[in-house]
């Protein structure tokens, strides 16, 4: 494997994740705007979720 091949798949593999990160924040977002929640609401929403995982993987 030639050194100049890594780069190129380091790239590959951000632009891949970076997609996927646009898909998932296009459909929350009209999932959001579906339900009608504000900003606020979400923001709220959010660290809930944040705080709810937080507590479920470190106890």
């Amino acid at each position: 494997m030639a050194n100049n091949e890594i780069p190129d798949y380091k790239q590959l593999i951000r632009q891949a994740k970076l997609a996927r990160f646009e898909r998932l924040s296009l459909v929350s977002g009209l999932e959001a705007e579906r339900e009608g929640l504000t900003e606020e609401e979400l923001e709220v929403e959010m660290k809930e979720i944040k705080e709810h995982l937080y507590q479920e993987i470190y106890g």
